[in-house]
């Protein structure tokens, strides 16, 4: 429930949002079931959803007994799962990892002064409530690791759960976050799914365990249960309140940013699709929703691979050597000689009404009244 109601699970539907937990939870599962084969190739499928999912791959393998007895079956079928696609992708694309990862950490400093690290206060001074329901678990998670990471090296260490395969899971989220913190993407509200929902998760996990062991020693044996699933219930039913407040159904999702509305961006995809009749346009810097509808060629660094390596090379050039190194290794069989295409038009997004034939009207949630403007290109 913590996860099918988390507001910024919800607000980036359409992503690998919700197979992130569920491919998590398998491969947590086949952990503790000590199953190195189906670890291994769920493994594979974790890093095929997205490669920074390796970080989980990694702690959790090494936090489960039973998988970190049997590491090379494990790492095997792992590698036979995801390595036929990454090899083709390094060698037929000329990158092992979507160009996304070097055109984020361009876009770093539209959200400046705010990083990713710094992220969660930059959603707490808009969305305070949907903040603190999202991000509460995880920091209870936080907390119920160090305690229980001090428990087990106590002297009580015995009389202590041993969660070793659940806290690897809640430990691969807060590692998860500190990476991000030191790749130097911006604070996309998509980004916190992973450490939100794993170290949340280990909150409920740890909390049940600790009262599975007052339980025990308790004469009002009915009280534990009750309070773990109050608890439980509490921060489930919050985080669903504020997915209701929403409105049912949605106009919109609850964290929000874009320009327009769906809709919106659907009806002026058509009639630009109409308007171009085959000619290409330049992005007004979002495309999704509008190039599905326009089924025309609207050129940015996402849907041009040119102007995205004219970007990878600045990116190579300007980062720091570790991560130079690794792009390098990454771009090795890029084809340098691609161009990017020019486009015949441009598409500009303005607030305030719109004006013109060439000018459609939109309405966001974030931005409220705006409007798009078609300029042919010099």
């Amino acid at each position: 429930m913590l996860v099918l109601v988390n507001p910024f699970v919800l607000s980036a539907i359409g992503l690998e949002v919700l197979l992130i937990p569920a491919v998590l939870l398998v491969l947590t599962v086949f952990a503790l079931e000590g199953r190195p084969i189906l670890f291994g190739v769920t493994a594979g499928l974790a890093v095929l959803t997205r490669l920074d999912l390796v970080v989980f791959v990694v702690v959790i393998a090494l936090g489960a007994p039973a998988i970190r007895r049997r590491l090379l079956p494990a790492a095997g079928f792992a590698v036979l799962t995801a390595a036929p696609w990454f090899v083709f992708s390094w060698l037929a694309f000329g990158s092992f990892v979507p160009d996304t990862l070097a055109i984020k950490q361009a876009q770093a400093g539209l959200f400046a002064p705010w990083t990713y690290r710094t992220g969660p206060v930059m959603h707490y001074n808009v969305y305070p409530v949907t903040v603190l329901v999202t991000f509460l678990p995880a920091v209870l998670g936080v907390v119920a690791l160090a305690g229980w990471a001090v428990a087990r090296i106590s002297l009580r260490r015995r009389e202590f759960p041993a969660l070793g395969t659940v806290a690897a899971l809640g430990a691969g989220g807060v590692l998860y976050f500190v990476a991000y913190s030191f790749i130097g993407v911006g604070p996309f509200h998509w980004y916190y799914v992973a450490p939100t929902t794993t170290v949340g998760s280990f909150a409920v996990a740890a909390f049940g365990a600790w009262l599975g062991r007052a339980r025990e020693r308790t004469a009002l044996r009915t009280v534990p249960p009750l309070l773990a699933l109050g608890l439980t219930g509490l921060l489930a039913l919050s985080a669903a309140a504020v997915d209701v407040a929403q409105g049912i159904p949605w106009k919109s999702p609850v964290v929000f940013g874009n320009w327009a509305s769906a809709p919106d961006y659907a009806r002026v995809g058509t009639a630009l699709g109409a308007r171009l009749d085959g000619a290409s346009v330049a992005s007004p810097g979002e495309i999704g929703t509008l190039a599905y509808f326009c089924e025309c060629a609207i050129i940015d660094e996402f849907s041009d691979r040119g102007h995205a390596k004219e970007l990878i090379e600045r990116r190579i050039a300007t980062a720091n050597p570790l991560m130079s190194l690794a792009l390098r290794v990454n771009y090795h069989w890029l084809d340098r000689s691609i161009t990017p295409r020019e486009p015949d038009y441009r598409l500009n997004y303005g607030s305030g009404p719109a004006t013109g034939p060439d000018s459609w009207p939109v309405q966001s949630a974030a931005r409220g009244a705006g409007h798009f403007t078609l300029t042919r290109e010099p």
